[in-house]
């Protein structure tokens, strides 16, 4: 019911914005914390940047660090869907980061940010991606989950069953087809288990052992290794190597609509989005089919930046048109990442840099 309720909620808000405006004030007195201002006037920090701003504990650090004279507060997200499907964040800054024309488009369109306080600087944490391309050391991680070193391979990232509540199902269907050869006698698959298939309240811990069952010669399953950390999707750096040059040297990725969109954009692989719920014709609100309404994703697809299959049949069909030609769709690839994360130079980092330090 709870999710029910939250939605009437919304269509009455959008009905009488004044429910809106009356929340946010009373919900501001909450943001003062005693704590968190004297944290910040004990550092008195020259910049404040928060990543995750919907989080209230990050709202109240960031009030208190704009009511702090001597610093600068900072919204650098670590998501493409946070501004529009993460929540109104409680609290604004007073310089904001983007990862490329979309994101900027969206801090003017739902928080009336002033042009000139937004700076586009990419995704740092894409950079590996370019290093896996200048540097490939893929086949060491093939021959550790059990595959040929020397043959092409499928890259397949699950998301939760939260948001793609059949996606097992269709791991099993493609794993069958593979060995049916339905897409020639040398192709391969990996499998990369989200972090929140494994761990956390979003995770079904029955799709493990289904997993296991489907490692052969020709399927490998890449567990994600995860660091002790609250975040459940915080990953080990040698992990995050390992994930990069898996995608970097793959055919094609296949998901339902996660980062990893971004990630294989980056990496110059074709993206393939299974919006389905294998053979189950499931109610919209639980299917993998919504996630395609969702702004982020929608934007990417109207661009280009993936192509869609809608059954198990058209799965298999987009995998053999890819695999036929590789280059489908290129140009308007190459202008969606732009779109996304502005550059793929690798210098993202140093432009963050860069930007923080000649900032004043």
């Amino acid at each position: 019911m709870r999710p029910r309720v939250l939605y009437l909620v919304y269509k009455l808000i959008k009905k009488f914005p004044i429910i809106r405006k009356w929340y946010r004030l009373k919900e501001q007195k909450y943001l003062k914390s005693n704590e968190a201002e004297n944290l910040i006037k004990g550092l008195n920090p020259k910049y404040l940047v928060s990543t995750y701003p919907v989080s209230f504990g990050e709202s109240m650090l960031l009030k208190a660090g704009n009511n702090n004279n001597s610093t600068i507060t900072m919204i650098h997200l670590l998501s493409w869907d946070n501004i529009t499907c993460k929540g109104h964040f409680p609290e604004l800054a007073q310089k904001y980061i983007a990862w490329g024309p979309i994101m900027k488009q969206e801090f003017i369109e739902y928080y009336k940010i002033e042009p000139f306080n937004i700076e586009i600087c990419g995704v740092p944490h894409f950079d590996i991606h370019y290093e896996s391309k200048s540097k490939p050391d893929f086949k060491k991680y093939i021959i550790q989950l059990g595959l040929d070193p020397d043959k092409p391979y499928l890259f397949f990232g699950m998301s939760s069953p939260r948001f793609a509540p059949k996606e097992i199902e269709i791991v099993e269907q493609l794993s069958v087809a593979l060995h049916n050869n339905k897409f020639g006698e040398r192709m391969q698959m990996v499998v990369r288990p989200h972090p929140q298939n494994v761990q956390g309240y979003m995770a079904d811990l029955s799709w493990l052992p289904r997993l296991s069952k489907l490692q052969t010669k020709r399927v490998g399953i890449d567990y994600p290794l995860l660091k002790e950390s609250k975040m459940q999707w915080s990953m080990e750096q040698a992990d995050m190597i390992k994930l990069s040059q898996l995608l970097v040297h793959s055919k094609l990725c296949i998901n339902s609509g996660s980062t990893l969109c971004i990630d294989a954009l980056s990496c110059n692989i074709p993206v393939l989005v299974s919006a389905f719920d294998s053979d189950s014709e499931l109610n919209y609100w639980k299917s993998a089919r919504r996630l395609m309404d969702f702004p982020h994703l929608r934007k990417l697809r109207e661009m280009g930046g993936f192509v869609v299959a809608s059954s198990i049949e058209n799965l298999i069909d987009e995998i053999t048109n890819f695999i036929s030609d590789p280059n489908r769709d290129l140009e308007k690839r190459k202008h969606a990442l732009v779109m996304e994360i502005s550059s793929n130079s690798g210098m993202a980092t140093t432009s963050v840099f860069d930007y923080l330090i000649n900032l004043n």
